[in-house]
């Protein structure tokens, strides 16, 4: 299965987007990191895979790799972003 590159504007575009919601997640890991708060710290991980997944589906326009619920199912968090640092590597 191989899964085809976004270009031009469709590439643009979604890294615009899927870049800053990153950094949201690992903003707000950080904050319940620093206060100590373990229910924080899980939800923002929990918020920070979902973004993930959002953007792995973001970005397969094909939908060779599958619907949301195959990959949370089939895809640990690691995989997920094995995945997302390949493609931004391959666009870097």
């Amino acid at each position: 299965m191989k899964l085809p590159a976004l270009e031009g504007t469709s590439l643009a575009r979604w890294h615009s987007r899927y870049a800053s919601d990153k950094l949201a997640g690992f903003v707000a890991m950080a904050d319940a990191f620093q206060a100590k708060n373990l229910t924080e710290l899980l939800g923002a991980t929990d918020r920070m895979t979902d973004a993930m997944v959002d953007a792995l589906l973001a970005y397969d326009v094909t939908g060779v790799l599958g619907d949301r619920e195959w990959l949370e199912a089939n895809l640990t968090e690691e995989q997920l972003k094995l995945i997302l640092s390949r493609i931004l590597r391959a666009h870097a």
